[in-house]
């Protein structure tokens, strides 16, 4: 069980490449939070890893994304204020969780904040992802069928209030 004001929920699977800067660079940069990995029964190192940086680890019960992440949530309790939900493949700079920390902070009508990959002050190397004209596909069917701009609907960073 997680006991900390913020969370962070990995979802990770075969991610031995991403999971130690991944990890480093959360713990460093939001000083040594509860770190929790969701495993979907990595057949490489993941786990081992994620254990030596210090994780709380939970072995994925059912399958996929979304599985991981309720599993992930489910172990938090109370006392966790914002989740923060990323990959292990060290896809998203940490250091912009805390302004979107921030976001939440002074706005308290707001119940989460997305990361960007597209954003030119975020970008790293999405545009040179494999999925990245799909991405904006998707993107702009997003924003036609629901009427909300969201320029990465499907990034895997989110900050969420918890309550």
């Amino acid at each position: 069980m997680i006991r900390s004001s913020l969370a962070v929920v990995v979802a990770a699977y075969n991610e031995e490449e991403g999971i130690v800067p991944t990890l480093c660079e959360l713990k460093e940069v939001l000083n040594q939070p509860s770190l929790l990995v969701v495993d979907g029964n990595s057949s490489d190192r993941t786990l081992e890893l994620a254990k030596d940086l210090g994780a709380e680890i939970v072995i994925q019960r059912g399958k996929g994304k979304g599985s991981a992440i309720s599993q992930g949530l489910d172990q938090l309790n109370g006392d966790t204020s914002y989740v923060v939900l990323t990959d292990a493949d060290y896809t998203y700079p940490a250091k912009h969780i805390k302004e979107m920390i921030c976001v939440l902070d002074s706005n308290p009508e707001v119940g989460m904040v997305l990361g960007d990959r597209f954003s030119k002050k975020y970008k790293k190397e999405s545009d040179r992802n494999q999925f990245y004209v799909g991405n904006r596909i998707l993107s702009f069917a997003q924003r036609v069928l629901n009427g909300i701009k969201l320029s990465d609907p499907y990034t895997g960073l989110r900050l969420i209030r918890f309550e």
